[in-house]
Order: C-alpha cells, then structure tokens, then sequence
C-alpha cells in the first residue's frame, strides 16, 4: 500500500467552569471550541432553596453577565470560571414588616413563585390576601418554612396554577365564611401538591376541591391534619398517611369518593373524627403488627 500525507487540524478548547455560588452542587465543566465563533453555555440545572437563578457572573458576587444558555465566546485563556447569581425568591415580590416581613405584593413576569424563608437577612412569616391574588399567569408556588399565618383566598383567582411545595412548618387555620382556604378559586388545573418534610401541622381545608389530585403522601413529620383539609378532592385515588399521625379532623377526606387505597404507617391509630373518611370504601394498609390495634379502635 501507498503511505499517504495526512493533514491534521487542531481544534483547541477552553474550560468554562460553571460553579454553582452557595447551591449544594458539584461544579459542571464544559469544553468551548476556540475555533468557533461562540457557542451555548450548558443549560443550569443547580438548584438552591428559597431561591431563583438568574444567570452567570465573572465573580462570586458580581452582576448577571451571562443569562442562562447564552452564547460564549473564548478570548484568549485557557481557563474560564462563571458564578451562578441567585435571588431570593421570586424577583419581583414585594415584603412589609421589621422584625419580621410579610408578603404583601408581586410585580413580575415569573411564572413559578418561590417565596424564600428570609429576605436580607429577616424571617418571612405572613402572606396578605392581595399579594399574588388573581394572577393567572403563576403555575407553581413555592412555600417556605416559617410562614405561620396567610389571608384567606390570598390565591383565589390564580387558574392557571398547576403545582405547589408547601414547607410551612405550622401555619394556623385562617378562613372566612365562603373562602375556606387560600387556594379557593384556584384548584382548576392543580395537579400536584408537595408537602416539605418539616411540616408538622396540614391546616384546615387546606387542599378542600384539588380535584384533579390523584395522590397525597403525608411526611413523617406531620402530627395533626386539620378539619376537612382534603375534602372534596375528588381525584384522589391513594393516600399515604406518615407514621407521627396523632390527630386527624373532622372531614378530612370527606366526599373523595375515588380513593381505593389509604396507606397509615403509625402503629398507634390517629385520634380521628367518625366522618374523617366517609363517602367511600379503601383498603386501609396499616404496619406490620399492628393489625389489632387498628381493629380494636373505637371509629
């Protein structure tokens, strides 16, 4: 055979390091040809509690640079570092207060709210009832631990949300006559609803006419869930029920008449009221040894 002259191109990279600046995250490396004329920054995918990423910056606390998958053109080092910029919460959410702050407003184009646990430094405690009312646009709502009280209805009229992370450790009953729960009006298209798990206390009718809910799981953490929390939840068809369970209200599951399937992990049965499950026939799984315990109680 005939030896023939080959031609090699050499076509060199950089290192763009894309750090993620306070997110619990390994660093992501990316390789930039320099022989092109820019290319795409990898798409974020760090995530930070109580916190929106808004782009990339040259230095742990400088400004946005670069926003998400933006094009990147290598200059001469071999070597780049970009920062991650976070906000905490939702851009555009609006805080009263001094010791501690309360949502009171919301101008921006997000579609997903991430209300953070504190806001430069001060505990978030309170939503008002005009806060982000009526917005339909919003699709997702982030819930941060330390809100203890919300107006009544403060998500009435947001139709177009379609799923929510609630952490609120405990957060009292608030509702008026008419408006039991702060997603009133707003249940349409909510198809799934997170509970953190700090939570220790589910509030009354808290997810009262989620119809389109097929499942709930209930953390280990909650204690006590309020009267009628999930009633009228029409689309439920399981339910998990966590082991720290004392207290379950009146009405609780009233009117689910879908559930097939109710899972109870606490081996002592929860103090319940006779119409917190009515309406239906479940299996009800309960802890292995446990059985008579469940058998031999009153309701």
């Amino acid at each position: 055979d005939t030896l023939k002259d080959l031609e090699y191109t050499a076509d060199w990279g950089a290192k763009v390091m894309l750090l993620p600046n306070g997110a619990n995250a390994e660093s992501v490396e990316q390789i930039i040809r320099l022989n092109t004329e820019t290319e795409k920054l990898k798409e974020n995918t760090f995530k930070r509690a109580g916190h929106v990423f808004l782009g990339w910056a040259k230095a742990p606390d400088g400004d946005v640079v670069y926003k998400d998958t933006a094009e990147f053109k290598c200059g001469s080092d071999g070597v780049y570092y970009l920062y991650a910029v976070w906000h905490e919460g939702t851009p555009g959410l609006s805080y009263s207060g001094s010791s501690a702050y309360t949502v009171n407003g919301y101008k921006g184009d997000y579609t997903d709210i991430i209300i953070p646990s504190k806001y430069k430094g001060v505990t978030i405690t309170g939503i008002s009832s005009t806060a982000i009312k009526g917005n339909t646009k919003i699709t997702s709502l982030d819930m941060p631990v330390d809100v203890t009280n919300y107006s009544a209805g403060f998500l009435a009229g947001c139709s177009g949300l379609t799923s929510v992370v609630w952490n609120a450790i405990y957060c009292s009953n608030i509702y008026d006559v008419g408006v039991f729960h702060p997603f009133w009006g707003s249940t349409e298209n909510l198809t799934s609803f997170v509970f953190g798990d700090s939570v220790q206390y589910i509030p009354s009718y808290l997810c009262a006419n989620m119809s389109k809910l097929t499942s709930i799981e209930i953390p280990n953490s909650v204690n006590s869930i309020g009267d009628g929390a999930f009633m009228v939840c029409s689309g439920l068809t399981s339910v998990v029920i966590g082991n720290s369970v004392t207290s379950i209200g009146e009405r609780v599951f009233d009117c689910c008449y879908r559930i097939i399937e109710i899972n109870c992990k606490p081996i002592t049965p929860p103090n319940i009221d006779s119409n917190s499950f009515c309406d239906f026939n479940a299996t009800l799984n309960v802890p292995k040894g446990a059985l008579s315990n469940y058998k031999n109680h009153p309701i």
